[in-house]
């Protein structure tokens, strides 16, 4: 029972914050709100109404969501345990088993050496066509691997890749 209130906790706040970050730039910056209003009536045109599968094939509500995500994280930063000694490359940083790692997911989200105008709402960033110009491990709203969001996993195993 304790298992499944965690899960409907952990699962609520996140997505109630990335569809409220979500409104907020999107109301901001009326060219991609237009962008996504069109994109959404072409889909109700085709489609007669809005469909899970339909609103899971959209590119741009996705790349906007992914950009609110890019700006605002739901987690600041996700920390690790190091599984072996490991030396960081061209550094004199090494890392030994049992080490605790902390990453700074909102640093990476906003360093512009990985994202150009970083404070922009940029949504084209997460097209399909430019998603070759994200660095890897630059982008991890909800960290990585494993132990990363389960929703997200669900929902990028069946149409989208980040």
């Amino acid at each position: 029972m304790a298992q499944s209130i965690l899960f409907l906790l952990s699962g609520y706040e996140p997505t109630a914050s990335a569809v409220a970050f979500s409104s907020h730039l999107l109301a901001k910056n009326p060219e991609p709100q237009q962008r996504l209003r069109q994109e959404l009536e072409e889909l109700v045109k085709e489609e007669g109404e809005l469909t899970y599968q339909g609103v899971m094939e959209t590119k741009f509500l996705h790349a906007c969501v992914m950009e609110s995500l890019r700006i605002y994280p739901p987690a600041l930063f996700v920390d690790r345990t190091c599984t072996k000694d490991y030396s960081i490359p061209g550094t004199n940083l090494r890392m030994k088993e049992g080490d605790l790692l902390e990453i700074p997911v909102w640093s990476l989200h906003h360093d512009p050496r990985y994202w150009p105008d970083p404070e922009q709402f940029r949504p084209d960033r997460f097209l399909p066509e430019n998603k070759v110009n994200i660095k890897s491990f630059t982008h991890m709203p909800f960290g990585m691997g494993p132990r990363n969001c389960l929703g997200l996993a669900v929902s990028e195993s069946e149409t989208l890749v980040v």
